[in-house]
């Protein structure tokens, strides 16, 4: 029988706001034994964010994991021109909660709530 392997797994979905395409990247640990592959749903993803780009996130980006991939809400807005803080990441079992705050909101771009999204992932 063949050894369990982890290692982190990044995944991106795009979420469009007005004409701007928002990339929300998830990095969860996931696990292969052999062709049988998982998600360690008992490790805090190491990240649940924006990539960086022209626009700047407030809010909260929920994370729920599933050993095939994760349940995720997105609730906030974009920015122009400001600087954007990681606040924290809380959880318990299997809920993970980044939040995000602006600096100056005087530049508002645009709002996004996702509602429940399902992200399907092969370790």
């Amino acid at each position: 029988m063949a050894a369990s392997t982890c290692s982190w797994h990044e995944t991106s979905t795009t979420h469009t706001v007005k004409s701007y395409n928002a990339k929300l990247l998830v990095i969860v640990k996931a696990c292969r034994s052999g062709s049988f592959g998982w998600i360690d749903t008992k490790t805090k993803p190491m990240l649940q964010s924006f990539k960086a780009g022209s626009k700047y996130f407030q809010g909260s980006i929920k994370v729920d994991l599933e050993s095939t991939g994760y349940y995720y809400v997105v609730n906030g807005s974009f920015y122009n021109n400001t600087t954007v803080s990681h606040t924290g990441t809380t959880g318990a079992n299997t809920v993970f909660t980044a939040t995000y705050t602006v600096s100056s909101t005087s530049n508002y771009y645009g709002s996004l709530y996702t509602g429940v999204k399902w992200k399907q992932v092969t370790p």
